[in-house]
């Protein structure tokens, strides 16, 4: 007998993907919510590295005082607190059963301070993630709703013991695609694909030898667009796709698994 629904997360920054799915595992429903608007989506990664004199030669980048990143942290914190009430709210107004729990991904251990987190290399790097995160475990309990914390290495795993069958099976059933196999080979690449003439990459060698040759000659202009036209530092303007990895990266590093699938997974797993 359906009781209850349960809410599975899978954040991204400040945003984050919701699936609301029934004891029974039916889909009610699967949004994507933003927590902030109009402000810094990392401020311990990118201005908190700022202030202590990290990446400030990357684009975007001024120059604070670790009292005012930490100034920014707490306006961010708050702002993502009542971005995740309001989230939560309009939620349980739109699907049609009572919300009892939250699925979201356990937390690392961090300093406890603002201005602790920003001086670890270490946790400068996830404590934005976490911020989110607590921002939507704290909205839930004012809600009376039970918060499961899911690890996302396991939560595959977990969630198939807990249901006592394949969760790709509960998955394709919700209409979401299973998982895609860590063991499947890579596709290789098209080999009509042609090489530079040498006599391309000696000139480039003579006009630029710093750079050792047409290649690292591509990937300095590769990286500079990318940084450039909407791949460049979150929170300066410029999309959000650029902070993963131990610094602001020119790029996103992806997984194979959707945020949907994942929130989905955890939603199963936590009823």
């Amino acid at each position: 007998m359906t009781l209850g629904a349960t809410v599975g997360v899978a954040e991204n920054g400040n945003s984050a993907v919701l699936v609301t799915v029934t004891r029974e595992g039916e889909l009610l429903d699967r949004r994507k919510v933003e927590l902030t608007h109009g402000l810094p989506t990392h401020p311990h990664h990118h201005e908190g590295s700022w202030a202590v004199g990290r990446y400030l030669n990357t684009p975007g980048a001024r120059k604070l005082t670790l009292a005012e990143a930490v100034a920014l942290v707490a306006r961010v914190e708050e702002a993502a607190a009542l971005g995740a009430r309001a989230c939560l709210e309009t939620l349980a107004g739109a699907v049609p059963l009572p919300v009892e729990s939250i699925a979201l991904r356990a937390c690392p251990e961090l300093p406890r301070t603002a201005a602790e987190r920003i001086t670890d290399p270490r946790a400068q790097t996830m404590a934005d993630s976490v911020m989110y995160r607590e921002a939507l475990a704290g909205a839930a309990k004012e809600r009376g709703w039970s918060v499961h914390w899911y690890e996302r290495a396991s939560v595959f795993r977990d969630a198939s013991a807990a249901l006592g069958r394949p969760v790709d099976d509960v998955l394709r059933e919700m209409g979401r695609p299973g998982r895609v196999s860590t063991s499947s080979p890579r596709p290789r690449r098209s080999p009509c694909r042609t090489r530079r003439p040498a006599a391309d990459d000696d000139r480039a060698a003579q006009r630029e030898p710093h750079l050792g040759g047409s290649c690292s000659r591509i990937l300095r202009l590769k990286s500079a667009a990318a940084l450039r036209f909407g791949y460049g530092t979150a929170g300066t303007g410029t999309p959000r796709c650029a902070q993963s990895g131990p610094q602001p990266s020119p790029r996103l590093c992806t997984r194979r698994r959707s945020f949907g699938t994942v929130a989905s997974t955890a939603s199963t797993f936590a009823r």
